[in-house]
This record gives structure tokens, C-alpha cells and sequence, in this order.
């Protein structure tokens, strides 16, 4: 028999406990950890990054919100569970080399997680098109520990873009996304 997890008291939690991908009562009741709360966030639309300015990203839609945690109105995550959490978040912008909205070349910019107001984790990229367009995207992670009250939010910046042009970041689920979950055994 293959043990898919353990139950605090370390009884472990076997294929027969699961049916069609849910956990049985009984095997809850015998408590079970969870990986939650967790969340996962998209963009509703298109949101244009003004250059040099560490800009808020707008991450309205929620894809997953096990306990409700998330907040789409101010675009963050209050655990309410104190514990060691996996944070992420993924930017992508549109690139070319001369396209209004667009990273131009050498153009760089940041994937950044913030808790409380304070970045805690900082990863950037830059761009170095020539005359193609696609998406450039850095992704940011952090294992962060937060007290119930704690927030957590994703930022951006761009700068060195012709003009100190605004660039955007794209709504598609695939270049942008924010999210995370409480870590079980930390």
C-alpha cells in the first residue's frame, strides 16, 4: 500500500481514504493536514505599469481561494492562519522592440512580493528583443512566515523603457498570476 500523506497523529493517509480526489470524513476528523489556506490569482484585464514607479498589480480574479482569504478588491492575501507560507508571483509583459504598451529593448523590470508594505522577495529580467513579440515574464517566490494578521501583495516595476513609455502586463492566466499556501510540517 502507497502512503499519499500523514495525519498529525502519523497514521498514514492511504489511496483507500481517497475517493474521486476527496479525503473521507472519517480521515479528516482524524486531522488531517491541508495545505491551506491557499490562493491563486489572475488579472481581469490587461494592466498598463507606469515606468520607474514599483506599481501594485492588479490581480482581481481569483482562480482558487480555499478559505476566502484572498481579497480582490485591494488585490492581497490575509491569511487569518498564522504559519510558513509558499508565496508566488509571476509577471510577464508584452514585448517589442518598438510597439507602444510594450518593453523595448534593454528595457528591465521586476517580479516583487511585499508583506505588511515591505518587499520580501525580488527577482527581475530584461528585455532584449529585436523585432519579434511574445511575453517576458520573471517569476518571484518566497517562503514567508506570516501571523494571522499579516498581508501579502505582488508589485511590479519597469524601467529603462524608451521614453519611460508605460508597458503592460498581459491578462492571460499563463504570464501573470499571484498565489500561494500555507506549508504542513514547518
Amino acid at each position: 500500500m502507497s502512503y499519499i500523506g500523514v495525519a498529525p497523529s502519523n497514521a498514514p493517509l492511504t489511496a483507500d481514504d481517497i475517493t474521486d480526489g476527496i479525503i473521507s470524513a472519517a480521515k479528516l476528523a482524524s486531522g488531517v493536514s491541508v495545505n491551506t489556506p491557499a490562493f491563486r490569482a489572475n488579472l481581469s484585464s490587461d494592466q498598463s505599469i507606469s515606468a520607474d514607479t514599483a506599481t501594485k498589480v492588479a490581480f482581481a480574479t481569483e482562480a482558487l481561494d480555499t478559505d476566502g482569504k484572498y481579497d480582490t478588491s485591494n488585490y492581497r492575501f490575509t491569511p487569518t492562519i498564522a504559519g510558513t507560507y509558499l508565496i508566488y508571483v509571476r509577471i510577464g509583459y508584452q514585448e517589442h522592440n518598438t510597439g507602444a504598451g510594450s518593453l523595448t529593448d534593454q528595457a528591465g523590470f521586476y517580479s516583487r512580493i511585499y508583506v505588511n508594505g515591505s518587499s520580501v522577495a525580488d527577482v527581475g529580467n530584461h528585455s532584449s528583443v529585436s523585432s519579434l513579440q511574445g511575453i517576458i515574464s520573471a517569476v518571484a517566490t518566497a517562503i514567508v512566515t506570516l501571523d494571522n494578521n499579516d498581508y501579502v501583495e505582488a508589485y511590479t516595476l519597469q524601467q529603462g523603457n524608451t521614453n519611460n513609455q508605460a508597458a503592460n502586463l498581459k491578462s492571460n492566466a499563463s504570464y501573470n498570476e499571484f498565489g500561494g499556501y500555507r506549508l504542513i510540517g514547518v
